[in-house]
């Protein structure tokens, strides 16, 4: 609701809920045999599926993350946008409707999306706008401990590397 009230939306206007009808908002995190139902029974569970009209919204995943992903992209596609980790970077839209013609199911392209900060921001309010930034974004997935590994590997590979300095 914030994000759309930024924009110019009343949300005395909108129907919020978990109960699809024939106008409104609506969101729902499927049961397991619901999935096939819009294509995301073996893809990651960040998918979603959305479906709008000139009068509503269904946003519909397999998971919580899933969800909030629909809910930043159809944001996006309304043109929303959040450059980086600070209010005063966002781009809220003003909006005449919240609803626009589409219906799509996504996946993410990576399992693993994240830029973060190397040392943390030393700063509650910086790591909380860091964490909505993230999620607006779409940034997340599975956490793969891939840190910087070259000594590692040189390490490993000694003999190599003697042979062929060049790398």
């Amino acid at each position: 609701k914030t994000e759309l009230q930024k924009s110019g939306i009343s949300p005395q206007k909108l129907l919020f809920t978990s109960k699809r009808e024939s106008s409104g908002i609506f969101i729902e995190v499927l049961p397991k045999n619901k999935y096939n139902l819009f294509g995301l029974s073996n893809i990651s569970q960040d998918a979603f599926h959305v479906h709008a009209s000139n009068s509503s919204l269904y946003i519909a995943a397999a998971s919580v993350n899933g969800l909030r992903n629909g809910v930043y992209w159809y944001l996006q596609q309304l043109g929303f946008r959040y450059y980086y980790p600070n209010p005063v970077w966002y781009y809220v839209p003003i909006l005449q409707s919240p609803f626009i013609n589409i219906q799509k199911t996504v996946e993410p392209s990576f399992t693993s999306r994240r830029i973060w900060y190397a040392y943390g921001t030393g700063s509650k309010q910086a790591d909380k706008d860091y964490q909505k930034w993230f999620e607006a974004n779409l940034l997340g997935g599975e956490v793969i401990n891939a840190g910087h590994a070259y000594e590692a590997i040189v390490n490993r590979n000694k003999a190599a590397f003697e042979q062929h300095p060049e790398y």
